[in-house]
């Protein structure tokens, strides 16, 4: 499986599915973009970072969340020609099943540190999500991700630790997150800033 092929896959596994709609406790976002936006901005992010010539890691940006939001199973994907390795990473960023967003994480972290090349794909998955809500002014969602960063953080910050990609990603996450951050960027997303909120499904 290419690139391509991995982009259309995923994109048609999430169907209608938007980005930010939710049925479950994370807070939510706007809804207003349709799913592959989120995956394109993970991959891109990746090739920022500098891991655009993994073509493993950039499908496993792609196919991030195909195991946690779809019906789409392990074998699903090793069937549609993902590797064995990209599965794994996959698999690893995939949120566990609990009663609570934090439990759900925990059981993500736990399989990340067993897949360190995971927390690459989560990296670039987190600094998309918190950049989004905070250019689009969605308070909830960022300070939701401002008060889990030091759990987040302490949970995978060994993962490819002295990688300086890996690093500079960490940088960007905690400039997301000062005020410096908050006031260049909030509401900076004239698109999907301050629109109603159709999609939403708050459980």
């Amino acid at each position: 499986m290419n690139l391509l092929q991995a982009r259309k896959f995923c994109t048609l596994a999430h169907g209608s599915q938007r980005y930010g709609s939710t049925s479950v406790d994370d807070g939510g976002m706007d809804g207003y973009h349709p799913y592959s936006y989120h995956l394109r901005q993970v991959e891109q992010l990746a090739i920022f970072y500098g891991f655009g010539n993994n073509k493993s890691i950039r499908k496993a940006c792609w196919g991030h969340d195909v195991l946690e939001d779809t019906k789409t199973t392990k074998a699903d994907l090793l069937r549609a020609g993902f590797t064995a390795y990209e599965v794994a990473v996959i698999d690893a960023v995939t949120d566990g099943i609990a009663p609570t967003r934090h439990e759900r994480k925990l059981e993500a972290y736990r399989k990340i540190n067993l897949t360190p090349d995971a927390v690459i794909v989560k990296l670039c998955d987190r600094i998309g999500n918190v950049t989004h809500a905070l250019q689009a002014g969605e308070d909830r969602k960022y300070n939701l991700y401002v008060n889990e960063q030091p759990g987040f953080e302490a949970a995978i910050n060994s993962c490819l630790k002295d990688d300086a990609r890996v690093q500079a990603m960490w940088a960007r996450l905690h400039y997301l997150f000062s005020a410096e951050g908050h006031a260049h960027l909030y509401k900076t997303m004239h698109c999907c800033a301050n629109v109603k909120h159709h999609h939403r499904h708050i459980a």
